[in-house]
């Protein structure tokens, strides 16, 4: 009995070395290359896109608040290039003197229309997809070329990328699908799906600029303040509303203590006594 015993043991230890032989060479490419090094720089791919989508996502954010939920310019806007040709920002003390001010670019400070005649303000798939424009350019920025990797000899290619935006209530959510195709040395890995959600009172502020568009489309002359009043209680938002030399109201929304800054606000022009 002890010898078979003993051939028992000497069949287990050759199976558990055949099984690690096996393992072994898997683990080596065909031609007998050392195994893949690339789950670190993966893993660093991953941790470097994730936290520039969720930069990108609060610089978007505020991007677009300044200029009511606009990347670029819509064709119903107003621009204070055109407004203040002789005039300099109105908090100054020499307001109405020749524009001189060259900390001041009017050019940079524009509010699409929410009404000009007809209703023009921007429906929540439109203000989607210019927040997710004004991601992708932060994005690009925020990325460049990769150049931490790179520096480790990781070379990667670039996809075109993607970007779905969801405004909800209570939040944002931003899907990032980016082919990137990572090497380092004879090893190749490929990562696209990124995402991220914010906390967020955008779908408020949008609700609230919806109830102020519809006050000036039912009365187009007069300012209900007492509306406003109930409406910033109501929301638990700061509104102001400014009326500029062309005749023209400039809504401010501001809500306060917000995930990405201490105070955001959310600007739109309301051509005042124009139905």
């Amino acid at each position: 009995m002890r010898f078979k015993d003993g051939q028992a043991s000497i069949f287990l230890i050759l199976s558990v070395l055949i099984l690690f032989g096996g393992f072994l060479f898997f683990a080596l490419d065909e031609g007998g290359r050392e195994p893949a090094i690339i789950d670190l720089p993966v893993l660093q791919m991953k941790q470097f896109v994730q936290g520039c989508l969720e930069r990108a996502a609060a610089e978007g954010l505020q991007s677009i608040g300044k200029h009511g939920g606009y990347h670029t310019a819509p064709d119903y806007s107003w621009q204070a290039k055109e407004v203040y040709a002789n005039y300099i920002h109105p908090e100054s003390s020499h307001y109405g003197e020749e524009f001189s001010d060259d900390s001041w670019h009017p050019e940079d400070i524009w509010f699409p229309y929410y009404v000009l005649v007809a209703n023009h303000s921007p429906e929540r798939s439109r203000m989607e997809a210019e927040l997710a424009r004004s991601i992708s350019a932060h994005l690009d920025s925020c990325v460049g070329n990769f150049s931490p990797l790179n520096d480790q000899g990781v070379s990667i290619e670039k996809g075109e990328k993607e970007i779905a935006v969801t405004i909800f209530e209570g939040g944002v959510s931003f899907l990032l699908n980016w082919p990137l195709l990572i090497s380092q040395g004879h090893s190749q890995e490929s990562v696209s799906r990124f995402s991220s959600t914010l906390a967020f009172p955008l779908e408020r502020m949008l609700g609230a600029a919806g109830e102020i568009t519809a006050l000036h489309l039912q009365d187009p002359v007069s300012i209900c303040m007492s509306c406003l009043f109930e409406l910033s209680e109501r929301s638990n938002l700061s509104i102001q509303v400014f009326r500029y030399p062309d005749n023209a109201l400039i809504y401010t929304i501001t809500a306060t203590n917000t995930s990405i800054a201490q105070s955001y606000n959310l600007s739109f022009a309301i051509g005042h006594g124009t139905p």
